[in-house]
């Protein structure tokens, strides 16, 4: 019975060191395959070499960020409290077609019915934002400067049964 046990425990060893044998081997082919293609015939092969990133300058139009600021301006002009989720696609579409090609927006549904809007074009953004206690708008201009706007709703008050 020993012998036995004593014989399992050693396939089960051979079996686990064969794995990690081929893993390794896998491994192996797979990185000089991959370096292959990435690096040049001519160039050195030293994996320990690093690499200097270029940074990737954006050139953004001064007519683009103003643009996004004067479209943010007239929806904060608007006055805008609606909290109803279902007008949510229809508030992004009307802000959306007024600011540039390039600006980005997503809306977010939330806990507590809570949802909220969010546009942005590089480091500008507005973020409309429906929550239990109101409406707030969030907005940040082309000069990094934070512009606020709140609509709080009264809180309901519970009447008890005397």
């Amino acid at each position: 019975m020993f012998k036995i046990i004593v014989l399992c425990l050693l396939g089960f060893a051979l079996t686990a060191a064969w794995q990690i044998f081929i893993k390794i081997k896998v491994t192996e082919k797979y990185r000089a395959r991959y370096f292959s293609k990435t690096l040049p015939e001519d160039a050195p092969t030293e994996l320990t070499q690093t690499k200097v990133k270029q940074s990737k300058v954006i050139e953004i139009e001064y007519y683009d960020q103003v643009l996004f600021d004067d479209a943010v301006q007239q929806f904060f002009e608007q006055n805008i409290h609606i909290r109803d989720i279902q007008a949510a696609e229809e508030i992004q579409h009307n802000l959306l077609k007024k600011l540039p090609a390039k600006a980005l927006t997503q809306i977010r549904k939330l806990d507590l019915n809570e949802w909220s809007i969010y546009w942005n074009f590089y480091d500008q953004s507005l973020e409309y934002y429906v929550g239990k206690y109101g409406v707030f708008c969030s907005h940040v201009d082309r000069n990094g400067a934070e512009h606020k706007s709140e609509f709080k709703m009264p809180p309901k008050v519970k009447e008890f049964a005397s």
